[in-house]
């Protein structure tokens, strides 16, 4: 390590060197010998230089000492040479340290890895970056056989680092629940000045991609300005003009340097970033995967770099993961506030540059990332407590330098008269001299002392050093002869055994040791053969490869590519996203390098047939089918289906390239009618997805030609810019021409834009609609066409794409960005954010009110759109009257929902009170099986899910069942598996939903089995409240008409009828979400019905009695007792539901009243389980309890109830500490509760954090 730290090689070791009271001890510290080659080197490269100059320098004479500074000069300009190169450059371990590379198997741990994994070697190659202190790129070889890459840094203290690392494992353990995360990286302080960071893998710098375009603008072979240079050379001539020194920094106009910081971003584009992290993703998904990751963590990064006064963020500090587009920052060394004392203080809270907004999207701040803050702001406030106990250690620690960039304290006199550097500089040396002057004396006070103990200390060392050895000699030499009398005595005892026993195995010696020796000779014949069999089999291999190598021919230049692919198929079906987009960024330069010769006109034009639907029969390319054979290893044919998804996003890359490549010429003719067909096939799909068409759609097939789009988009602007690190650089004649005319391709492409957001939002890829809707009103904006009609229906489009995505920040974000363009907000947007945020009610009753008062000031396209997102607001809570009237007011003909009717709409009512004869009465349902051929293709799942529901009604009490009913249900299941297969090629698709649980319904029907779903707590997040409300109705439903049928099959009579707990479990999942996601109504209506089924009360005449009623007889009588588990969580839930929603006060109530019921719960068999749920309920109330306020009668009364209770006594000490620190009685009460909870359920670790912080609090 002293190796690779010395050839840093920089001034400041040199100057070292050179001081001018140098005495012998310092020649002796650096021409001592060297023990490495590199020392060798350096000695023998520069020893006479400095030899020279320390003899001139400490000979007397003004004119020696001129002699020595010119020697000086020459040393420094050698020196600096060398370490001001502007590139990395390699070193051999082998010369730096001989120690290191002579590493083999060792028993050293592997730095910063917490599994058992050792050094085994160091690689010989060490990259030297050319950076200030020249840290050097180590890589070691790990006991594991995989290899880890460090960074060595000299000069440098990392403890700050390791401690900042700390900081942020805690705050990532703090943010646990959520997606947000902050990346660190192991390092590993080797002393107060240096140690080892750990390689931060597949992340680039900011300043890479800057550089990279910088290269491009320049001519070939000129050398690229660095930004200190265009900084001064725009600052200089302004300042020569105002007569000020370019060295005089405190004196240059504010108005100069922000002209010239305009200028600048006016000259640097800001879509280096974004452009990176489109071409980067292999689709429009991944882009949306990396694009929300980028904002997440961008957010965080700049939240937890505020709190801790993070600086020195330029651009190879801040690096970016292009694959997954996650933000990573290295070297914490400027922290707490540290850069505002720098000679160009640094005054920004965090980074946050063009660049990095116009990555975060359309609306830049605002939505995700703003909200993100606010979150993560919020979690780190709420848990200060621990993040001030770590904090309060930087304060006492020495690594942190709390002294100011100037004094403070001086007489005001000084500061009149101006000489306040002066007196600055005479107290810094006064204070100086006396803290030497001090140390000196103290120094002889104690030194004779010291030096006494050290005499004794050496000449007693010697006598225990000599004694030691002498011990260890003779202690080796006894266990040795130990070891020899115990083998003695075995041998002994086995000779005595064989002496008694003839038949003993010691005489079958002789024989045994032939029989091995035979064994040796034939293992050493074996040996021999087989080498000759491998020799002769390596042979016919050879002449294998050779022979298909003549074969193949030209086809086989293709296999390289296929076994790619086939990697790459097998990854995307492990559903792997993040691997997929890694391994595919990595290879996209590698398939545009060679597609140009692998795809050739004919190739193109057959693709193009099937892409653009000129071709029904379906894909027949003989290149495609060859590269297929290739790839498997198989002669037989096969079904375009069978052929993996990476090889037909091959072809469609290719086919991008093509174009790109050949100019726009292509068998489809001239550029212009190349760009024409291409529209017009675009305009005829959407035209006909919305229709009833038998073209042979398939969400595949769309999903290809929005791909195509893309990648043709990609491909055009890395042609005409040449910005995206993951594609090759264009030729020089095909940039000229995308170059030329980049405004044609642009205006073609912007026409295209709305089509595109139309076929990608009806084919349930909302997020290839959302990338061409922001990029689409980004361009509507600058050309300064906000009042049109397309910049209505792109932010209609934009906005429903968001919802399908769930992204209720983006619309609000949205909304905002409209402001601040037109001024005006559309008032749907705010709906369609409640409902984004999986408020269905709350979105419901806004939409309702927008479409009323505002519908007929819309367009139809957008009326449309929007009362069908009502209609399915209405559909997702169940709210049958709401959706009745607006069925009836509203006319839906030939959409989505048209087959809805009022007759429908009486017979759900009818279901959710379980009158299923009733129901099935309203009406006979005429069908046959060739409905499904005249619905669009969008519309099709919502008809499918309908005619599932009205053939589950008409089974109720019938005998049996029409042969076309049972045939619709059949092409039902046929259609939603299709879906389902091409929603499950196509992840992130919002169709996968809904298709899936329509074809498991149609599977159950058709098979006569229940609707198997279970619940688990952990995977209840992943599911909306909508679709849980859905499977629920689903199996009560199926479960009523079974019960009610005349016929019951045997695989119903197999189903538990009669158990009342067959559906809890999903009842309480669905008042849990609900509640979360700010359902009240349909909370309220589901837990309403589930209380009714397990405690239903005897004393009222009604069927059912309302949840309010379930509370006011819970709180004023004792007649409702909790006696089962179901009760026990079903009241938890009632309790935070009536808190949040309905009454406050009534809430605690019940709670208390709900905990000292528990306290009483008597059954052993859920005893642990009803435990826990009262210790959570304790530590609710705590937080619903202000100290302000007086406790109630029922918590008193709880209070008293569980004091009286042996497992809920509080401790002498806990009562003297509570009258000791003279708390109020709310205080206290909170106090005994949080012990109460930590008594009730020790394990659970909210409760013992809780107590905490209530402590650090008082």
């Amino acid at each position: 390590m002293r190796g690779v730290a010395q050839d840093s090689l920089t001034i400041t070791t040199a100057l070292d060197a050179m001081d001018l009271n140098a005495k012998d001890n310092n020649n002796k510290l650096y021409l001592s010998p060297a023990e490495t080659p590199r020392e060798i080197w350096f000695q023998e490269t520069y020893s006479a230089d400095i030899e020279a100059l320390l003899s001139k320098l400490k000979s007397p004479g003004v004119i020696h000492h001129q002699e020595a500074y010119t020697l000086l000069k020459s040393l420094q300009g050698k020196l600096a040479a060398r370490a001001g190169k502007r590139c990395s450059y390699a070193l051999k371990m082998s010369e730096l340290s001989p120690v290191l590379a002579g590493w083999r198997d060792t028993q050293v741990a592997m730095p910063g890895v917490p599994a058992l994994v050792t050094i085994a070697k160091v690689k010989e190659q060490v990259v030297i970056l050319p950076t200030k202190t020249k840290p050097k790129k180590l890589v070691f070889l790990g006991s594991d056989g995989k290899t880890y890459t460090y960074l060595f840094k000299g000069l440098e203290d990392l403890h700050l680092d390791e401690r900042i690392m700390q900081f942020l494992q805690i705050a990532n353990t703090m943010l646990t629940p959520s997606v947000y995360r902050a990346r660190h990286y192991p390092v590993i302080p080797l002393g107060p000045r240096g140690g080892l960071i750990s390689w931060v893998e597949h992340v680039t710098p900011l300043f890479s991609l800057y550089k990279r375009w910088q290269q491009r603008q320049v001519p070939a072979k000129a050398p690229v300005p660095r930004p200190s240079e265009l900084f001064y050379g725009k600052l200089t001539p302004l300042l020569r003009e105002r007569n000020i020194s370019p060295e005089s920094r405190k004196l240059w106009p504010l108005d100069i340097l922000r002209q010239v910081l305009q200028e600048l971003m006016q000259a640097t584009p800001d879509h280096l970033l974004a452009t990176e992290l489109w071409c980067h993703s292999k689709d429009a998904g991944a882009w949306w995967k990396s694009t929300r990751l980028y904002t997440s963590s961008l957010a965080l990064n700049s939240i937890i770099g505020y709190i801790i006064g993070l600086g020195d963020r330029h651009l190879d500090n801040v690096l970016v993961d292009l694959h997954t587009g996650e933000v990573v920052h290295i070297d914490y060394n400027v922290c707490f506030e540290k850069g505002k004392t720098l000679r160009v203080p640094e005054k920004v809270p965090f980074r946050l540059t063009p660049n990095l907004v116009r990555a975060l999207g359309l609306t830049g701040v605002e939505g995700g990332y703003k909200r993100a803050c606010e979150y993560v702001l919020k979690v780190m406030k709420k848990g200060r407590e621990t993040f001030l106990t770590l904090l309060e250690a930087f304060i006492y620690d020495p690594l942190v330098d709390w002294t100011p960039g100037h004094d403070t304290g001086l007489p005001p006199c000084t500061v009149r008269c101006g000489n306040v550097a002066a007196v600055r500089a005479t107290r810094k040396l006064l204070e100086k001299e006396y803290s030497v002057a001090m140390f000196m004396l103290r120094r002889q006070e104690i030194g004779w002392e010291w030096l006494g103990n050290r005499d004794k200390l050496l000449a007693c060392m010697q006598d225990i050093r000599e004694a030691l050895q002498e011990y260890l000699s003779e202690d080796s030499a006894q266990k040795k002869l130990e070891a020899k009398l115990h083998e003695r005595h075995l041998q002994n005892a086995y000779i005595n055994e064989a002496r008694t026993d003839p038949n003993h195995a010691f005489y079958t010696l002789p024989g045994r040791y032939k029989q091995v020796m035979e064994a040796r000779r034939c293992k050493v014949n074996v040996l021999n053969t087989l080498q000759e069999k491998i020799e002769d089999c390596d042979k016919q291999l050879t002449q294998y490869k050779q022979a298909m190598v003549c074969l193949l021919g030209s086809v086989l230049q293709l296999l390289p590519l296929s076994l790619v692919y086939r990697k790459l198929g097998d990854v995307y079906s492990k559903g792997n996203s993040t691997r997929l987009s890694r391994f595919h960024s990595n290879e996209v330069a590698f398939m545009s390098k060679y597609s140009q010769g692998e795809m050739s006109g004919f190739c193109f034009r057959s693709y193009m047939r099937y892409l653009l639907l000129e071709e029904e029969e379906g894909l027949d390319m003989a290149w495609l089918r060859s590269l297929y054979y290739l790839c498997t290893m198989s002669s037989s044919p096969v079904h375009l289906d069978a052929v993996d998804n990476s090889l037909l996003f091959w072809a469609t890359f290719s086919s991008a390239q093509f174009c790109v490549t050949n100019r726009l010429r292509t068998p489809l003719g001239k550029p212009p009618d190349t760009l024409t067909t291409f529209d017009s096939s675009i305009k005829l799909l959407a035209r006909d997805i919305m229709s009833v068409s038998s073209q042979p759609y398939c969400l595949r097939r769309i999903r290809l030609v929005l791909d195509f789009m893309e990648q043709l988009d990609k491909c055009i602007t890395n042609a005409s810019d040449g910005t995206a690190t993951a594609l090759t650089p264009p030729s020089k004649s095909v940039r000229c021409f995308f170059t030329t005319n980049k405004s044609t391709c642009t205006e073609w492409l912007h026409r295209l834009r709305n089509t595109l957001m139309c076929v990608s939002l009806h084919a349930g890829l909302a997020s290839s609609a959302a990338r061409h809707g922001m990029t689409l009103l980004r361009d509507l904006v600058a050309g300064g066409h906000t009042n049109t009609l397309d910049f209505e229906l792109a932010v209609l489009y934009l906005s429903l794409a968001l919802l399908r995505l769930r992204d209720a920040d983006g619309i609000h974000g949205l909304a905002v960005w409209c402001r601040h363009v037109t001024s005006v907000t559309p008032a749907y947007l705010k709906c369609l954010e409640s409902q984004a945020g999986g408020r269905w009610e709350a979105g419901g009753e806004e939409l309702h009110q927008v479409l009323t008062q505002e519908g007929g000031q819309y367009p139809e396209i957008t009326r449309r759109l929007l009362s069908e997102q009502l209609v399915e607001c209405y559909l997702g809570v169940e709210d049958w009257e709401n959706l009745g009237t607006w069925l009836s007011v509203e006319s839906l003909s030939s959409r989505k929902y048209s087959h809805w009717s009022e007759q429908d709409i009486d017979m759900m009512k009818l279901i959710e009170k379980e009158e299923y004869q009733s129901a099935r009465q309203l009406g006979e349902w005429q069908c046959t099986h060739d409905d499904m051929q005249t619905v669009p293709y969008y519309y099709k799942l919502a008809h499918v899910k309908h005619s599932l529901i009205k053939y589950l009604i008409q089974r109720s009490g019938a005998k049996s069942i029409p042969a076309c009913c049972t045939q619709l249900v059949e092409q039902c299941r046929s259609i939603a598996f299709s879906y389902v297969k091409e929603s499950m090629r196509n992840i992130p698709c919002e169709l996968l939903d809904d298709s899936f649980l329509c074809y498991y319904m149609a599977q159950c029907l058709l098979n006569n089995t229940a609707l198997g779903f279970h619940t688990q707590h952990h995977g209840e997040v992943e599911l909306s409240s909508s679709l849980l409300t859905q499977i629920l109705w689903w199996k009560e439903t199926m479960r009523g008409v079974a019960q009610d049928s005349l016929t019951i099959t045997t695989a119903l009579d197999a189903m538990d009828l009669n158990a009342k707990d067959n559906n809890n479990k999903l009842y309480l999942s669905v008042v849990r979400t609900a509640r979360k996601e700010g359902n009240i109504k349909l909370a309220s209506g589901k837990m309403n019905k589930y209380i009714n089924k397990i405690c239903p009360l005897q004393a009222q005449n009604e069927t059912t009695s309302s949840l309010t009623h379930y509370v006011t007889q819970f709180n004023t009588s004792a007649s409702l007792v909790i006696n089962s588990l179901d009760k026990v969580e079903a009241f938890k839930e009632i309790t935070k539901l009536y808190y949040g929603f309905y009454s406050k006060e009534a809430g605690v109530e019940l709670c208390s009243n709900v905990i000292k019921q528990l306290s009483q719960y008597n059954s052993v068999e859920h005893v642990d389980k009803v435990k826990e749920i009262n210790a959570r309920l304790l530590l609710r109330l705590t937080q619903w309890l202000s100290a302000t306020d007086t406790p109630s009668p029922a918590l008193r009364n709880m209070l008293d109830t569980t004091r009286n209770t042996h497992s809920y006594g509080v401790s002498e000490k806990s009562v003297a500490f509570i009258l000791s620190c003279g708390m109020t009685e709310m205080e206290s009460t909170i106090y005994h509760l949080l012990q109460e909870s930590i008594q009730q359920c020790p394990d659970l670790a909210k409760s013992w954090h809780s107590l905490g912080n209530w402590s650090y609090r008082r």
